[in-house]
């Protein structure tokens, strides 16, 4: 859950967040909340369920193609 506390702080600390800041931190948490899926092995449920979750809820914003720039 650290990077995901360490997001979420980071995301509540600023009074208005712009699509430049929010989908790269979205990106490094999907890319961290990865690494951390294979090497556990009684967390996987609950990192896919936040993965999910995380992609339902911005799946529109990460797909948008003028969004999108410079995070893959």
């Amino acid at each position: 859950m650290k990077p995901v506390a360490i997001t979420l702080n980071s995301l509540q600390g600023e009074s208005s967040v712009h699509m430049g800041f929010l989908l790269p931190t979205l990106h490094q948490l999907q890319t961290k909340m990865k690494k951390v899926a294979s090497s556990s092995k009684v967390c996987v449920p609950l990192i896919k369920d936040l993965q999910d979750g995380i992609q339902k809820r911005f799946q529109n914003m990460i797909k948008d193609p003028e969004l999108k720039t410079g995070i893959d």
